[in-house]
């Protein structure tokens, strides 16, 4: 078995196309998750809301914390004081405190929050860790060998589990690196990963195969600005590839010249990769994109859809599949749409079918399905004069009849498939530009990352309030400087609230 702590790094490891079996593969959560019979996750979907309605305005949640099983340690940022509650509800939960040392506010978030739990027989993501721990014996498919990865951001709670299944194996591999723990706001303790292994039993794998030698030197000498009395001191060697790091004047508070830099590495055919310490710093560089028609995702949090405005999702039509419908059979008036290309791309448009047919319409083209619709149908619905428009206009017709919710999403879909017809949106499955936070790529890696120094106002004064506080930053951008395969290009800071390069 191979768990590891993050869903990035269990993306990489996918591609390495292992010979262990799909359940024996995964992070921590899931496995405990699958080990549990996939019990249903409160976190997620529908259930923030009917919580929010059973309890008071100051214990209720924002959004959802989380996207799917495998996003335990996806970062929450909702900012309603019921979020609050909520993250440092499951840090103290993580770090295995008892409740009697919890304040008062936080003992009734945590009664209305099981007792709705216990309600709907729903639970946490903790719940998973806790749950496994007491009732699991072992984990999925009883494996004889366990590789644990990513161990240096493991919470007790969780270091608890795996020694529990571990204790039920032939052998184990705990793998991690201390310098790249960043998830310590969250109840993560890398002291954890070596207790208590025997000194001879650790092996330092000191050799790289990602970093190259200009971010080795960069990174290593970050880095050390950590004393030696706070970090484990260990041999660590570049790969054989010279690399370069660059250095640029601009910031994301100002992004296009940064996009503007990133297109030629992406012209020939490089992985870029945008990275920040706080999802809003990426804002004004996903317009950018956009307005640039650039593709972009972010392949370790895929149904995040403002970082993945191309993902087509099997659950729902988007504004990517919805533009796909109608460039699907548009090449001339002998290739007609079908009645479900019709039902999708339509509902996108205002101001297109004739006064008081809207309904009707698409209800005929839904009946229809998969059968053409002739012109002469359509034209009981849509204007023939519309329909021309259409078919010689295409995507760009499509992008100025854009209803109101589809305007954002909708225009950069109509902007690619103008730009490359319909091959562009299905070719942009895998986009060789990639955005995120660090902590939403940890485990990933690309050939040109480009990083932004600034930090949220609370991590800019944890940083300067505590030595920890300072570690914990210079970890921080450790990791995403070392996501660079060949060129770290460092961005200028925004503010005064960053790091100085």
């Amino acid at each position: 078995m191979v768990a590891s702590f993050t869903k990035a790094a269990v993306a990489e490891l996918i591609t390495r196309k292992l010979p262990i079996p799909d359940q024996n593969l995964g992070t921590l959560h899931s496995l405990a998750y699958r080990s549990l019979d996939h019990p249903e996750i409160c976190e997620v979907g529908k259930h923030f809301n009917a919580f929010n309605s059973t309890v008071s305005t100051s214990f209720q949640l924002s959004a959802p914390s989380r996207n799917d099983v495998d996003d335990g340690y996806a970062a929450s940022e909702g900012a309603a004081e019921g979020d609050k509650l909520l993250r440092e509800l499951q840090r103290r939960r993580a770090l295995m405190q008892p409740q009697t040392a919890w304040p008062e506010e936080l003992k009734g978030f945590a009664a209305a929050w099981q007792r709705y739990k216990d309600e709907t027989g729903t639970m946490d993501f903790t719940d998973l860790i806790e749950v496994a721990l007491r009732d699991v014996s072992h984990p999925p498919g009883a494996p004889d060998i366990g590789f644990l990865d990513e161990a240096q951001d493991l919470t007790p709670c969780e270091m608890a589990l795996w020694r529990k299944w571990a204790a039920g194996m032939d052998k184990i591999i705990i793998c991690g690196d201390p310098d790249q723990a960043i998830f310590s706001f969250k109840g993560a303790r890398a002291a954890e990963m070596l207790t208590p292994i025997p000194e001879e039993n650790v092996r330092v794998l000191k050799q790289s195969y990602r970093v190259p030698v200009a971010v080795h030197e960069v990174a290593q000498a970050w880095i050390e600005k950590i004393p030696p009395t706070h970090r484990k001191q260990v041999e660590y060697l570049p790969r054989d590839y010279p690399g370069e790091v660059r250095h640029t004047d601009h910031h994301y508070k100002d992004p296009s010249p940064l996009v503007h830099l990133a297109e030629p590495y992406l012209e020939s055919g490089k992985t870029v990769l945008f990275l920040a310490s706080c999802s809003y710093m990426l804002g004004p560089l996903l317009d950018a994109l956009r307005s640039e028609g650039i593709p972009f995702s972010n392949p370790y949090r895929r149904r995040r859809l403002d970082w993945n405005p191309l993902y087509r999702p099997e659950d729902k039509f988007t504004a990517v599949s919805r533009v796909e419908a109608f460039m699907g059979n548009l090449i001339s008036w002998n290739l007609h749409w079908t009645g479900n290309q019709l039902a999708l791309w339509l509902p996108l448009t205002k101001g297109v079918f004739i006064r008081g047919k809207k309904t009707a319409g698409l209800t005929a083209f839904r009946e229809a399905g998969g059968r053409e619709v002739t012109p002469e149908q359509l034209a009981q619905y849509i204007p023939p004069e519309t329909i021309e428009a259409a078919l010689q206009g295409g995507a760009g017709w499509l992008q100025t009849v854009l209803g109101g919710e589809w305007q954002r999403s909708g225009t950069y879909a109509c902007a690619l498939a103008a730009a490359g017809g319909p091959e562009a949106l299905s070719a942009a499955d895998e986009p060789l530009c990639r955005v995120g936070t660090v902590h939403s790529v940890k485990g990933g890696e690309s050939d040109v990352v480009i990083l932004m120094p600034d930090l949220s106002y609370q991590g800019y004064m944890a940083m300067n309030e505590t030595a920890e506080g300072f570690y914990d930053a210079l970890r921080l951008f450790y990791v995403g400087q070392t996501r660079a395969k060949e060129t770290l290009i460092l961005a200028a800071p925004a503010s005064r609230m960053a790091v100085e390069w």
